[in-house]
């Protein structure tokens, strides 16, 4: 399995264990530095435009502090999860 797909994972683990609440961008960089992955900020923000594009998480910015985007899994990320086996 090719590394960004384990790391697409693992963000995607994330979000569906804190669902429904949703998560910003530097604790979900915590998340996927303690399951291994060294990366940067901007690599994961790729990653989670990817996982935008692909319709497995929304990103929402709150109306209260702009710079607090935060992201959260939708249904076809839970699936995905659930189709891979990753879910209990």
């Amino acid at each position: 399995m090719r590394r960004n797909q384990l790391l697409r994972q693992a963000i995607l683990l994330q979000l569906e264990a804190a669902a429904p609440t949703s998560l910003p961008a530097d604790t979900l960089l915590q998340g996927v530095h303690a399951a291994g992955f060294e990366i940067k900020q901007k690599a994961l923000l790729k990653e989670l435009a990817y996982l935008c594009d692909k319709g497995l998480i929304e990103s929402h910015v709150p109306d209260i502090d702009p710079s607090d985007k935060r992201h959260r899994v939708t249904a076809a990320g839970q699936d995905y999860l659930d189709e891979q086996g990753l879910t209990s």
